[in-house]
């Protein structure tokens, strides 16, 4: 589907008599950008998974090491593993090291996800 826009639509429904002279909302594009469609569907699938919401609410409070979260969470690191790739694959989370550790965080598309989410 490609850009479609108000006044397009409002020609064609008067050609084909199904509206006339409808009043217009103050839009002119009424298809968003199929780069930003394409995008928050990308993150709104990571987020349906519960276990990742919680794992995003947690690094909303504070970055964390794997163990801190498998511990919190009640899962094995494998599993926050997976779940923190997922994060990070969408943007949602970034990492980096102390020592031995990696440390996740929320990067910065994640703490506006996460406070629109959890302001609700």
């Amino acid at each position: 589907m490609g850009m479609l826009r108000l006044s397009d639509v409002a020609k064609k429904l008067a050609e084909t008599g199904v509206c006339r002279d409808p009043p217009r909302p103050p839009v002119e594009e009424v298809s968003p950008p199929p780069a930003a469609v394409e995008k928050i569907a990308e993150v709104l699938a990571v987020l349906a998974e519960p276990n990742r919401l919680k794992v995003l609410y947690l690094l909303r409070q504070s970055p964390m090491p794997v163990c801190f979260l498998s511990y919190i969470l009640g899962l094995d690191r494998t599993a926050v593993s997976h779940h923190l790739a997922r994060l990070k694959a969408a943007g949602l989370v970034k990492v980096s090291r102390s020592g031995q550790y990696s440390i996740y965080s929320l990067s910065e598309e994640g703490r506006r996800w996460v406070d629109a989410m959890f302001s609700i």
